[in-house]
This record gives structure tokens, sequence and C-alpha cells, in this order.
């Protein structure tokens, strides 16, 4: 279990299901691990089952291209429409977010001057991306300082994936050693997973 009390699990573990949401024309499928009414986004597949290609770190054969998976799921949350259509869904992207939150500028100018970014989404892009939550795992501090600043306190949780090597099993220390107010750096150590998950079991 991860520190924000969110279970990540690619093999279908007790309390969570697997849901899919199609997106946009063309855009792949966005699957989400879904517990109760707080998705944790893991992984997408294309339009035509086929998967996002995934790199390989030595002889494990591990998937290690989370961050770019976790980015094309994100957009398509966003740019499908799905958020706008679905606006009491609350879904959390894995990895910080992959480059989504460093992208916002991108796909804000990206729906004012690009037709295709209007077939599924109405009023843009920020309205959605303002409602997505990241977990914390960047593993540099200055980025997680970014996040925390451009998402809010309180749409970023704590996070360790813990037991797996990509993961930070110190995750706690790491968000205590960032220079946090105190009621911010408690929002993001627990109180606000707290609360959303107590919402999303009520």
């Amino acid at each position: 279990m991860r520190g924000d009390g969110v279970t990540p699990s690619s093999t279908g573990r007790a309390l969570l299901q697997t849901v899919c949401v199609h997106g946009a024309p063309g855009v792949p499928t966005v699957r989400l691990k879904a517990r109760a009414q707080l998705p944790w986004v893991e992984s997408t597949a294309s339009a035509n089952g086929t998967t996002v290609p995934q790199a390989t770190f030595g002889a494990t054969q591990t998937p290690k291209w989370g961050a770019i998976e976790t980015t094309v799921a994100g957009a398509s949350l966003v740019f499908g429409g799905v958020l706008e259509r679905h606006p009491g869904l609350k879904v959390c992207l894995s990895h910080g977010g992959g480059f989504l939150p460093y992208q916002a500028g991108r796909f804000r100018h990206g729906f004012a001057v690009r037709p295709e970014a209007k077939v599924s989404l109405a009023h843009g892009p920020q309205e959605s991306i303002g409602r997505l939550f990241y977990d914390t795992i960047l593993h540099d501090k200055r980025t997680l300082e970014f996040l925390i600043s451009s998402a809010g306190p309180h749409h970023v949780l704590l996070g360790s994936d813990y037991p797996f090597d990509m993961g930070n099993l110190d995750c706690v220390a790491r968000v205590a050693a960032l220079a946090l107010p105190p009621d911010v750096r408690d929002t993001v150590l627990g109180k606000r997973a707290g609360a959303l998950l107590r919402h999303a079991a009520a």
C-alpha cells in the first residue's frame, strides 16, 4: 500500500477494479485502476488494442516508461473530454503526473490554435487539468516543489510505490525535507488523501 492509502496494483488486487475510459478519436484508451471513486491512473493502451511502447532495464524486462504512459493517459482524460463530462470524477496520476503538469501551458496554447484539440473538449483544458491529482514520486526535490506550487497542495498525494525499486521508500522524509508551511506539509502527507478516501468510501 502506498503512503497515501491507495493500493496500486497491476495484477488487480482486492478493492481494485479496472475500468476503461475512451478519449477523443485517435487518442489512446485510458486504463484506470479504481478504488471506490478515486481512480489511480497506471497505464494506457492504444485505440487499436496495442500497448504504448515500453522501455526495459536489464534482464527483468520491467516497463519503465511510466512517466510517458501517465502523460498520455492524463492528456486523454483532458482532451477526450472525460473530466469535462464527469465533473464528479477525481483521478490521481502516478509518477507525479508524468510530464503533464509541466506542459499545461502547451495544452492551453494547443486548444487555442488547433481545431483537433476542440473535438471532444468544449471549454478548454485548464479546468480539467485543475481537477487532476498527482502523487509525490518524482525523485527530485525541486521538481516536487514545483508540482506542489503549480498544482496546489490539495492536489498532491503522498506516494511510495512500495516495494518497487522505482519508488520513494522514504517518501515521508522527502516531503518533510521541503520548505513547506506545516499545514501544506500535513496536507500532502495524508490529510488530503484521507479526506478523499473517506468521501469515496461514503
